[in-house]
């Protein structure tokens, strides 16, 4: 959303609070066609999350007293300050919330599972799939508390397809993509040890 590119311009008194909050601010020339981070934000807040070996590339949800970070290994939420909650193991797969977040959902593929969650970190409910779907599924959607949508995109070896589950864990419905993802290169997982 906003990068730096000038060197010479610096962060006027970052302050760091005694729970760990740093706040920045800055004032830039304005420049012509950019927009500016005051256009959007009169602050920006840094927060140091309290834990280490969290993976590069994470899915990251900020509600209003916390702060979820989903790596593909691990859930971690941590409260506004930064102190870790709680961590769930989900190796392989996805997380997405209900419409008024209220409540989120861990999709693993390694056991065919959807499991719903309080912001506690309690489990819910869990769904088994009652059928195997082959393939990795990073992409999963709630749509309501009883159906959820699956994307099967396995770098281009299966055909790909959204899978339409109902809450009892029946595949109701498949719409297949006939347009055949080809993946880049760099699109191979490099980091599953």
């Amino acid at each position: 959303m906003c990068s730096c590119q000038s060197p010479q311009k610096q962060v006027n008194n970052p302050q760091e609070t005694e729970n760990g909050i740093i706040t920045l601010t800055a004032d830039y020339p304005i420049e012509k066609d950019t927009l500016t981070l005051s256009e959007i934000a009169d602050t920006v807040f840094y927060v140091k999350l309290q834990q280490q070996g969290i993976s590069n590339n994470a899915r990251i949800e900020y509600l209003d007293s916390l702060i979820l970070v989903y790596d593909f290994f691990n859930l971690y939420t941590f409260n506004h300050y930064g102190k870790l909650l709680y961590k769930i193991e989900a190796r392989g797969g996805s997380m997405d919330f209900l419409p008024d977040k209220s409540y989120f959902y861990l999709y693993t593929f390694m056991d065919e599972c959807i499991r719903k969650y309080d912001l506690k970190g309690n489990i819910l409910q869990t769904i088994h799939l009652k059928e195997k779907v082959d393939g990795y599924r990073y992409s999963f959607l709630c749509l309501n508390d009883s159906l959820f949508v699956m994307s099967q995109n396995n770098e281009g070896n299966n055909p790909n397809e959204l899978f339409f589950i109902n809450g009892k864990g029946s595949i109701i419905e498949r719409k297949a993509n006939i347009n055949q993802f080809q993946a880049s290169e760099k699109s191979y997982f490099n980091n599953m040890d």
